[in-house]
């Protein structure tokens, strides 16, 4: 009976050293603040991973910075603690998420959202980099300026003393050459800042301002948006690979849902945010269309010099195609005639693509397709647009069998729009 006895405490020794062994503990580090909801939707994934596992991938979400600045937090990833990192300031990472801070370079979430997705490979690629893994993206609303005193022009902007985060000197040196007054401080130091008058502006999502009572020294803010805050859960692929292939498929799915949610819910917060404020005697200054369009091509002029600069240069033409493209509201095609020869007869079209303002799109791909094969080499074939947002290209008809009628039909943007026109033969 003894050696029974001793035989069954062996087993359940191994049996539960093997379970440990089996086990992945993991810590999750970000500056986000406790019981925010992008902790609490955190700490719901954090739920799943372990529910979806069985119990073989645990996280445990340290929140409100106890882990160090992001900086502290990425530095230690590197010595594997914490492994996880929920992170804000990507440009921190590496110089291709600048791209998302662009002022006025977008103009709603659907837009932002759409430039993420098709930027997300190069992403990827860059986050791999640096050892690091996508798990998701995270939202963190819209950066408005928020002030002293009003503020409706850049010219007034450029009369504040304007916070940027400190550490980021390509951001100090672009304000200084633009005419600005930017004074660099660590985040947890606005406050101070403000109650000083070291500053009396700054950019915030509505509900950061909130929740930090920044709004009380700032009771002005500019009704247009500044830029998308994007953020993301991030691995290191040190510990990525201690972890098996099915328990990966299930972190990512979980993961998955965590994202739809925050960009589903973070935007109506802002909302929020800024109706309680507006209680507490916050003043947003409305802007009209007409400066919302002086505003963005004064910002435009401004920010072509972060392409190659803060932005490396793939990354920034790649955004502008991707934001253009979804831009697209109108595809008008002409011709310098109506009809055609049969034989040895050409005709110039022209294709003209602008967005829902009538501003002309460069680089914009336009599908151009022909009732009748063979009229130009390939048939079917693609033009891009020039900077009037124009592009050419010639109908040739090449022998005496055509058809009546020609039918040329353009398709641009995300949202395929599209023209067609109809030209005589013979």
């Amino acid at each position: 009976m003894k050696s029974l006895r001793i035989a069954i405490t062996i087993v359940l020794l191994l049996g539960s050293a093997l379970l440990l062994a089996q086990r992945t503990n993991l810590r999750l580090g970000t500056v986000l603040p406790a019981n925010s909801v992008w902790d609490r939707s955190l700490k719901q994934m954090a739920s799943d991973w372990r529910t979806g596992t069985d119990d073989r991938v645990r996280l445990r979400i340290l929140s409100g910075g106890s882990t160090g600045d992001e900086a502290t937090i990425l530095r230690r990833m590197k010595l594997g603690r914490p492994q996880v990192a929920a992170l804000t300031l990507l440009g921190q990472v590496h110089d291709a998420f600048n791209v998302f801070g662009i002022p006025f370079f977008y103009e709603s979430d659907a837009e932002a959202l759409h430039v993420l997705e098709q930027l997300t490979p190069r992403l990827k690629t860059a986050l791999a980099n640096e050892g690091l893994i996508l798990l998701n993206w995270g939202h963190g609303g819209w950066t408005h300026i928020f002030s002293a005193d009003p503020v409706a022009t850049l010219a007034d902007l450029k009369r504040t003393k304007i916070f940027t985060s400190s550490g980021d000197d390509g951001m100090v040196r672009w304000y200084k050459e633009n005419g600005f007054q930017p004074v660099p401080l660590a985040v947890t130091d606005i406050l101070m800042g403000l109650n000083t008058g070291l500053i009396d502006s700054y950019p915030s999502p509505p509900y950061g301002a909130l929740v930090f009572q920044w709004y009380r020294r700032t009771p002005h803010m500019l009704g247009i948006p500044l830029s998308p805050v994007f953020g993301a859960t991030v691995i290191s692929e040190r510990a990525w690979r201690e972890i098996g292939e099915a328990d990966q498929a299930t972190l990512l799915e979980s993961a998955q849902a965590t994202q739809e949610h925050l960009f589903s819910v973070v935007p109506e917060q802002d909302r929020e945010a800024v109706a309680e404020m507006e209680k507490r005697g916050l003043i947003v200054a409305s802007v009209d269309t007409a400066a919302s369009v002086e505003f963005r091509a004064a910002a435009e002029e401004m920010t072509t010099s972060w392409r190659g600069g803060m932005v490396p240069t793939e990354i920034y033409d790649a955004a502008l195609h991707a934001r253009n493209a979804y831009r697209v509201d109108t595809v008008a095609l002409s011709a310098t005639s109506d009809a055609i020869d049969n034989t040895a007869d050409t005709v110039t079209l022209v294709v003209r693509v602008e967005d829902a303002g009538g501003k002309p799109l460069e680089g914009i791909d336009v599908r151009v397709e022909y009732s009748v094969e063979g009229r130009l080499s390939g048939g079917h074939h693609r033009v891009t647009t020039a900077a009037s947002g124009e592009a050419m290209f010639d109908l040739v008809t090449i022998n005496e069998n055509e058809k009546e009628e020609s039918r040329v039909t353009v398709t641009a943007g995300t949202r395929r729009r599209s023209d067609t026109i109809t030209i005589r033969v013979g």
